[in-house]
C-alpha cells in the first residue's frame, strides 16, 4: 500500500510536457522582466547624478 502511494505521488510530481513548456516560457519572461528592472535601475541612477 505504501509503495502504491509512493508511485502515485511520484507520478503526480513529474510535470507534463505542457507544464514544462509553460515553465520554460515563464522563466524566459522572468529573465526579461529582471533585465528591464535592471535597466530602469541604471536609468534612475544616471538621472539622479
Amino acid at each position: 500500500m505504501l509503495g502504491r502511494w509512493q508511485r502515485q505521488a511520484l507520478e503526480a510530481a513529474v510535470p507534463s510536457s505542457a507544464e514544462r513548456d509553460e515553465i520554460k516560457q515563464l522563466r524566459a519572461a522572468f529573465k526579461r522582466v529582471e533585465m528591464e528592472r535592471d535597466m530602469l535601475k541604471k536609468a534612475v541612477t544616471i538621472g539622479m547624478l
